[in-house]
């Protein structure tokens, strides 16, 4: 899944948990998220 498809689903009111090796793309997805009506959640590396 991917950013375009977080986003998408956040407008539309999902919760979705996103993780990512990369912390920095997942700050930044998880904040634009965020602006776009969704809640923070989000795990970092595993």
């Amino acid at each position: 899944m991917g950013r375009a498809d977080v986003l998408r689903l956040a407008r539309e009111g999902a919760k979705v948990l996103g993780t990512d090796v990369d912390e920095t793309g997942l700050d930044e997805t998880v904040a634009m998220a965020t602006s776009a009506g969704g809640r923070r959640s989000a795990c970092g590396r595993m």
